[in-house]
């Protein structure tokens, strides 16, 4: 989601310049969005990112000369402001990098045909925008956060309080997905789809990294196979029953279309390539990987049931060498951060197609009333500590008073 976030901001921050008549450069690390937005790429980070310790091996070669090329560039074209999005193990040395050589205002003596001169060198303020989740999972690099942030844009409330008992310059925004969400009517949606307004609509939610893939996808189609079996026999027959695949990247799309083929579920399945917030506004109930769409579904009132699974090796070095162990996996639960569950979710070993299939079960509507009136209700109080709209336009607004 880092790319999505900047690009939403870089076009904001060009539209309040231009609005002020101010002339504002931005140079990215980023993908393709955020070149589309306006911004020079210095260089693409995209497929960088990766779970599992074996996963990330063939990327460090890739990542560590990205950052000699930043740095470089960094180096002959020093910033006014560095805004860091997400991504603390790219960021924070970046971050780190940048306060030491740019974080004081400084004067430097030159010289040029014989004669001395003074040589101004700008103050970089440092922006932390979506800071890293460290008040949620753990704090071991909290010091290095605060430490080369001159201003941290928090999105949650908890979040804006974790790093303020921490030191930091914090300023509560709000969280952006709200500034995503479209006023898409539920049947006109269904009707781009190709379903009826009384169909059952379940989206299923893919992980959106390769080797997330591997691990997630496999369970969520076998969790659907169950899960159309099961409504088979409470309907008479699959008739009205359909799966929805939303957006998936080109190379990933023959993964999801062979496990599609070797289930029971394939004849109800649609992979839709267009807007995927349409499928959020049809779906009665989704089956999902865990991150950024557990707020993005609770936001378009979609219950849901949240699956996260790695390879095998990786959880056990998590688990026994670093002690690694989470309560909760989705952002819905984490945020909200009540006793009781408000979305079903199951982490690793418990990723079970069966538990999965009945829990969404209970969730479709005329099926559980009470456990989906009990999803619904916790959304709400989501939805209030998500904050107000404009997020987008407060933060740009923020970076230019730093110009």
């Amino acid at each position: 989601m880092g790319d999505i976030h900047g690009a939403n901001l870089v076009k904001e921050l060009l539209k309040q310049a231009q609005g002020t008549r101010r002339r504002v450069e931005v140079y990215a690390l980023g993908g393709q969005r955020m070149r589309t937005a306006g911004a020079t790429l210095i260089g693409d980070n995209t497929g960088l990112s990766s779970i599992g310790l074996l996963e990330a091996l063939p990327l460090i070669v890739p990542s560590l000369l990205l950052q000699i090329t930043v740095r470089r560039f960094l180096d002959d074209h020093p910033p006014h402001v560095l805004v860091l999005i997400d991504y603390p193990g790219v960021n924070i040395p970046f971050g780190q990098y940048v306060k030491q050589k740019f974080g004081e205002h400084l004067s430097q003596v030159s010289e040029t045909f014989g004669y001395l001169y003074f040589e101004d060198i700008c103050c970089c303020k440092i922006i932390y925008y979506i800071p890293p989740n460290e008040w949620l999972w753990n704090t071991s690099r909290t010091k290095s956060i605060v430490s080369i942030s001159d201003i941290i844009l928090a999105v949650y409330p908890g979040e804006a309080e974790y790093y303020a008992r921490a030191g930091a310059n914090v300023k509560l925004v709000g969280h952006p997905l709200i500034d995503t969400v479209k006023g898409i009517n539920r049947n006109e949606a269904r009707q781009r789809l190709g379903v009826n307004t009384d169909d059952i609509v379940i989206a299923l939610v893919p992980a959106s990294r390769s080797q997330e893939l591997r691990h997630v996808w496999p369970t969520i189609a076998s969790a659907a196979g169950k899960l159309l079996k099961a409504l088979v026999e409470i309907r008479g027959g699959p008739h009205g029953v359909h799966f929805i695949i939303p957006a998936v990247l080109r190379d990933q799309r023959h993964v999801i279309e062979k496990e599609c083929e070797d289930n029971s579920f394939f004849q109800n399945s649609i992979i839709f390539n267009g807007d995927p917030h349409e499928v959020l506004a049809a779906a009665d109930v989704a089956i999902t990987k865990s991150g950024s769409t557990n707020l993005e579904m609770a936001l378009y009132k979609v219950p849901q049931v949240v699956v996260y699974k790695i390879d095998n090796l990786t959880a056990w070095i998590a688990r026994k060498l670093f002690g690694f162990s989470v309560k909760n996996i989705s952002l819905v639960n984490l945020i909200l951060d009540s006793q009781v569950q408000v979305v079903p979710e199951y982490i690793q070993e418990a990723a079970d197609a069966e538990n999965i299939m009945q829990a969404t079960l209970k969730l479709l509507p005329g099926m559980d009333t009470q456990e989906r009136s009990r999803v619904l209700q916790g959304y709400e109080q989501l939805r209030v500590v998500l904050g107000e709209p404009g997020v987008v336009e407060r933060v740009a607004r923020q970076i230019l008073d730093c110009l």
